[in-house]
């Protein structure tokens, strides 16, 4: 089973818990992954998705996945949390683009209000023998100047709770 890490669905993740990144998928780009089977195992230092479980500040849990590359990149530009909640898939990291200024940081936060945040996550298995643990505080994007923002609920729209 190949896959284009786009594609990727809860029912997915929760079959099977990691994913590793393959350059011989049927398009063999490197947004290929494959599932880890027990006949199946990632090369060595391979990239990773990382099925986790995501708390929101004010108790919900949410189902969702992070990149792994290696315990020393833990940050939200490495990491690149990716959840679903109502439906609906939610990505905190937009690269070079402002989610706040496209719009995009609207919409997730009308899905997670400013009281959900900042969101917590641990993976629901182990990598390289330890859980994978982190916080996302809003959404994020790196400016023109190399420089990593981060856009909060309040910042976009009005405190409801």
């Amino acid at each position: 089973m190949h896959k284009e890490v786009v594609e990727l669905e809860q029912t997915d993740l929760a079959e099977y818990p990691i994913w590793f990144f393959t350059a011989d998928g049927p398009e063999g780009d490197e947004m290929t992954v494959v599932p880890e089977t027990a006949s199946r195992t990632r090369p060595a230092h391979a990239p990773l998705i990382v099925r986790c479980t995501f708390a929101t500040n004010n108790g919900r849990f949410l189902s969702g996945y992070v990149y792994h590359y290696s315990l020393d990149d833990s940050g939200p530009d490495s990491r690149k949390p990716v959840l679903w909640t109502d439906g609906e898939v939610i990505e905190v990291w937009h690269g070079i683009l402002d989610p706040v200024a496209a719009g995009t940081a609207r919409k997730i936060f009308a899905l997670l209000p400013d009281f959900s945040w900042p969101i917590r996550y641990v993976s629901d298995v182990p990598v390289e023998d330890s859980l994978l643990t982190g916080e996302v505080a809003g959404v994020y994007w790196i400016d023109s100047a190399g420089v990593t923002n981060c856009g909060r609920a309040g910042d976009v729209m009005p405190f409801t709770e």
